[in-house]
């Protein structure tokens, strides 16, 4: 049984009881028969994580052994060594796969040794056959080879190599060949199928919360580079579509059944447009800058406008699906690139405009805090606020006195209200 109806089945068993329709025996049976739900979950993670690292380590060393007086080996010795590994790594995947009730770490640290077997009997061949070719080649190659496992074995771990190898190549081609970049996203689609399916299952959450958050991590930071390439004047504009999209992503019911700590998609959102908005609450980005929206600096900026409607409409969807649903965070932090955009278009007035919104912000998340009686949120709010403040004093002609008086009070008020808050919840920490 998968954890999250295991989880609903643990939260009913006190209610059957109670009706009387199974007794407190029974109910302790079913609980001894599946096991503790914490329990599982760790064991899960601990096996998951020790079991891959112990197959990446044994793939080195097979690997090192290998390269050890290499040159001394003729060619055909080299080329059954170069692979050597591909062919244990394949005994040792299809034997996981054959067994029964094969355990998903068995399945998971087969594959991760498989995979890194593909990349050195790939290199190994290379080198014993002089085959020359670029950086970017060898990893693409690897990945595809590679990518058949993740469907064939349902395995996750691959599946991040993937995400992490096909990356690397799409951005190492961003500035030399840009048109080859774009081919990242078709090719970043491919684990598309895969992350739905484990999203679903929900039976081994380490697997979801890693691949999501490398999967968060690839797409913010190729679109970013990609875009501060082919659009560099429109950076104030880009990356706040580009982390918004993200956190509206995170919050969208698609996910109602993850917890918040498990979404990256979220917290890498939810950073990146506060970090934005820090920057942009000075002045000096908006006096070194180019007001012009459309231009033309490279042959794909067509492509980097397309991005951008793209995200645009992604925000404009998950905006509505937020308005509708009244979640006024979600609504407040997803319209950063509509500020963006405003703060563009009255230049004059930018460095107000994205100072009060940051303001607005911040009193939102105390106030959100209060309602929702969340010491983290209200924390979240005092500390930006704080923030705020201070960067405000120390980019500004006030004497040094007031602003450590001003610090101070701040301080004060910070421990004040943490303090007011715990005593009104009867010292509950949360």
């Amino acid at each position: 049984m998968n954890g999250r109806n295991l989880k609903w089945l643990y939260q009913e068993l006190p209610i059957l009881v109670g009706k009387g329709i199974i007794s407190q025996e029974n109910a302790g049976r079913i609980k001894d028969y599946y096991g503790q739900l914490s329990e599982r979950g760790k064991k899960n993670t601990f096996l998951i994580i020790s079991s891959v690292v112990g197959s990446l380590l044994i793939g080195l060393g097979i690997i090192s052994l290998i390269a050890h007086n290499w040159d001394q080996f003729s060619r055909s010795t080299r080329t059954v060594l170069s692979l050597a590994p591909v062919v244990i790594g394949i005994l040792l995947t299809g034997w996981a796969l054959a067994k029964d009730r094969a355990s998903d770490q068995l399945k998971e640290s087969t594959t991760a040794f498989l995979t890194l077997m593909i990349g050195a009997s790939i290199s190994l061949i290379c080198q014993t056959y002089n085959i020359s070719g670029s950086w970017q080649s060898f990893v693409l190659t690897w990945m595809l080879l590679s990518l058949p496992l993740v469907y064939l074995a349902a395995v996750t771990v691959p599946g991040i190599i993937y995400v992490i190898g096909i990356t690397c190549w799409a951005i190492g081609h961003i500035w030399g060949d840009t048109g080859l970049a774009l081919y990242y996203w078709p090719l970043i689609a491919v684990i598309a199928p895969h992350f739905i399916y484990i999203l679903k299952r929900d039976s081994f959450k380490v697997r979801l919360n890693l691949l999501s958050v490398f999967l968060a991590i690839s797409t913010a930071l190729f679109t970013s580079l990609l875009l501060g390439n082919i659009l560099p004047h429109l950076w104030m504009i880009s990356l706040p579509i580009i982390f918004a999209a993200m956190y509206l992503a995170g919050t969208h019911r698609f996910f109602s059944a993850i917890r918040d700590w498990q979404k990256p998609f979220y917290y890498i959102g939810e950073l990146g447009v506060v970090v934005l908005l820090i920057i942009l609450s000075y002045r000096w980005p908006w006096s070194n800058m180019d007001w012009m929206f459309f231009r033309r600096d490279s042959e794909y900026a067509l492509w980097g406008y397309l991005l951008l409607l793209i995200g645009i409409a992604k925000v404009l969807f998950f905006l509505v699906s937020a308005v509708k649903e009244k979640r006024l965070s979600d609504v407040l932090l997803g319209a950063a690139p509509i500020v963006a955009i405003a703060a563009f278009s009255f230049r004059a007035a930018a460095m107000i405009l994205c100072n009060i919104y940051f303001l607005v912000y911040c009193l939102e998340r105390i106030q959100s805090g209060v309602r929702t009686n969340k010491l983290r949120i209200l924390n979240e709010g005092l500390l930006l606020l704080a923030l705020l403040i201070a960067l405000r004093f120390f980019d500004s002609d006030i004497n040094l006195v007031i602003k450590g008086l001003v610090l101070i009070f701040l301080g004060i008020g910070f421990l004040a209200a943490n303090t007011l808050f715990i005593r009104r919840r009867g010292g509950a920490n949360e």
